[in-house]
């Protein structure tokens, strides 16, 4: 997967392929490109398997959320090797096996030395996503995340279905200058990423809120979503982010809150792509015409387009 570096992303920098402006950097040798088919051009041509050397020292002052989650799953899938590894032992498989290497490969299967066994719908889910440069972080049972999420794979229409948490915040008032507002929370499952996010949210959240002790939803909520039946012309798309999942630890405050601004017409494909997130994504929604978003916005390269709002 193409790794999106801020450190690397100034203008002096170029391709080794074609000279044109760098903007992705290879995981593993650092190797400077600027779009997929370049990226996967230098992994032909040097042999290189474009995967993050796990093991890599990272000093402190470089050590951010990003890499603590990659660590974090590194971790996690050491501690799954070593599970299955046991129970080929307790089977009485360890000497057939032994020295027989284990991997998924692209359609979520598992092979051991060139054996193929079938993998699980996430495994599958993660191997796809990974090919569209999504990066998802899945997690063992027990853990809260974990629990509440349902992304999975659709064995019979073959594509991925994602639980996606969305955060909508109440439009500003004076008081939200000083305070800033809580979100109300709605996590939805099973959604295609063939679909805009647009849509996404229009199947779920209703233009008549729904009043109940188990579904409450605020009045202020629908109309981010649904136009006006009396003046359907005039709605205008609510603004729609999700958290960055670069190291920025080059800026100056550690303290900074980075985010992607979505476009709610796009495809989730294309939104979440060179994006990182555990589980399922998290989607903050704001009102465009009230907004009381406070962050800094980059786009998918890690350049500032927008400095944080106080």
């Amino acid at each position: 997967m193409v790794d999106t570096d801020p450190l690397n992303t100034t203008a002096s920098r170029t391709c080794v392929l074609c000279s044109s402006q760098a903007k992705y950097t290879c995981p593993r040798c650092r190797t400077p490109t600027c779009s997929l088919p370049c990226s996967r051009k230098h992994k032909q041509h040097t042999g290189c398997s474009g995967e993050r050397n796990k093991a890599e020292y990272v000093p402190m002052n470089a050590y951010g959320w990003g890499t603590m989650m990659r660590d974090y799953s590194f971790l996690e899938e050491v501690g799954r090797k070593a599970s299955e590894w046991g129970n080929e032992i307790v089977r009485g498989k360890y000497q057939a096996e032994r020295g027989k290497s284990s991997r998924i490969n692209s359609l979520g299967n598992r092979t051991y030395g060139g054996k193929r066994t079938k993998g699980t719908k996430r495994d599958t889910l993660k191997s796809y996503l990974e090919s569209v440069d999504i990066d998802i972080d899945l997690l063992p049972n027990g853990m809260e995340r974990r629990s509440l999420s349902q992304s999975t794979w659709d064995p019979k229409l073959k594509r991925p279905l994602l639980t996606i948490e969305f955060k909508f915040y109440p439009p500003s008032t004076p008081t939200t200058e000083v305070v800033r507002p809580q979100p109300h929370t709605v996590i939805v499952h099973r959604n295609p990423i063939s679909k805009t996010l647009l849509d996404i949210l229009r199947s779920h959240i209703s233009q008549q809120p729904l009043q109940s002790r188990k579904h409450s939803l605020p009045d202020w909520v629908p109309p981010l979503v649904h136009p006006h039946p009396e003046d359907p012309e005039g709605f205008v798309h609510p603004d729609c982010y999700v958290r960055a999942s670069l190291d920025f630890h080059h800026q100056p405050t550690s303290q900074a809150e980075f985010y992607h601004k979505l476009d709610p017409a796009s495809p989730l494909l294309e939104l979440l792509r060179n994006t990182h997130f555990v589980e399922f994504p998290t989607i903050h929604i704001f009102d465009r015409d009230a907004s009381s978003f406070r962050g800094t916005i980059v786009d998918k390269t890690g350049r500032i387009t927008r400095h944080l709002q106080d």
